[in-house]
């Protein structure tokens, strides 16, 4: 029983969240959103310039959730994400496989994103979440906030 009342807790505040603080249950997963895109992504690791590379999202639109993948780098990384106000939400854990970047090793970890599609049909993926590098030098010693912004078109 206190199983229960901790899953609805959980599913309760990520619809507040997700709502900006307004208790909204899910909406149906715009048709619009379903498909393959693709575009550019960056990446942005604490106080390090903007990294950028080619990059895809699929977008599997099921009911009231949208299957969305291809958060990291090598194009895994999923995440179930909830329909609100025409945009899309998501909160959890996504744990990228290990990147170089700048001579580190590191393991981007995303634990919040969000999705809009525009007018014009351009799909924006927003995350955020932390990068931990690994300490081969004094330089990767840490593990700064990082960022994702990816923007593509049906392909």
């Amino acid at each position: 029983m206190r199983t229960t009342y901790v899953v609805a807790a959980i599913v309760a505040s990520l619809f507040v969240i997700a709502c900006g603080g307004n208790l909204v249950p899910p909406q149906p997963i715009p048709e619009a959103f379903a498909g393959r895109w693709v575009g550019a992504a960056s990446v942005k690791i604490g106080d390090d310039a903007p990294r950028g590379y080619d990059a895809f999202a699929t977008v599997d639109a099921n009911g009231d959730v949208a299957h969305v993948g291809g958060f990291c780098p090598d194009g895994s990384g999923d995440a179930d994400m909830i329909s609100f106000e025409g945009r899309l939400g998501w909160e959890g854990m996504i744990e990228c496989q290990p990147t170089w970047l700048a001579g580190c090793r590191v393991v981007f970890r995303y634990t919040l994103a969000k999705a809009t599609l525009s007018l014009d049909s351009v799909l924006t993926i927003e995350a955020s979440g932390t990068a931990e590098r690994t300490p081969l030098t004094s330089a990767c010693a840490d593990e700064p906030s990082l960022t994702m912004h990816f923007t593509g078109v049906r392909g």
